[in-house]
């Protein structure tokens, strides 16, 4: 869907509701992100890819260096890992170590109980509201399978689209 188009759907449906009247703005890439730490616009429409897939990428771009304008902390001066940065109140400070001690979490189990926490630590400041997701599609035959060194031979054990899976695969007639 072109942003141009949904933006327009979402206008409409927002100003169906007679709360709100929406003005639409477009600034060109550079101009936009320049303003994302300001109150220049009162909402902010921004779309999100992932780098890799893990948790962290979809909750430390917009929590720390000031989070692409969701204010949630403001940036320090160092840019290394842990990020520095200075939270806005107790709950975003809570937020930040969250992310930090998941970040640094070897055992996967804690790990992933530390993110589920965190995002719903996030979802509770309503920093950003996801309003769709285009999921990624994949096609196949039924004759072809996996590799045996995988534990279900019958699918074609692909992986996430930005994960390589190296291995071989047959075809039956």
């Amino acid at each position: 869907m072109l942003t141009a188009s949904w933006m327009e759907l979402l206008k409409q449906q927002l100003e169906a509701t007679n709360v709100f009247f929406v003005n639409i703005q477009s600034e060109e890439w550079k101009v936009y992100r320049s303003t994302l730490g300001e109150n220049t616009y009162p909402v902010r429409i921004m779309r999100w890819g992932m780098d890799y897939f893990d948790p962290s990428n979809f909750l430390e771009p917009f929590v720390f260096s000031g989070g692409y304008g969701t204010n949630v902390t403001r940036a320090a001066e160092s840019t290394i890992y842990p990020p520095s940065y200075e939270p806005i109140n107790s709950m975003t400070q809570q937020l930040a170590d969250l992310l930090t001690q998941a970040g640094a979490e070897p055992d996967p189990v804690l790990r992933s109980d530390l993110y589920g926490d965190a995002q719903d630590l996030y979802a509770d400041l309503v920093v950003t509201i996801p309003l769709f997701y285009l999921p990624k599609h994949i096609l196949y035959r039924s004759n072809i399978h996996g590799s045996s060194e995988y534990d279900f031979t019958e699918t074609l054990n692909i992986g996430n689209s930005l994960e390589f899976n190296y291995s071989t695969v047959s075809k039956t007639p």
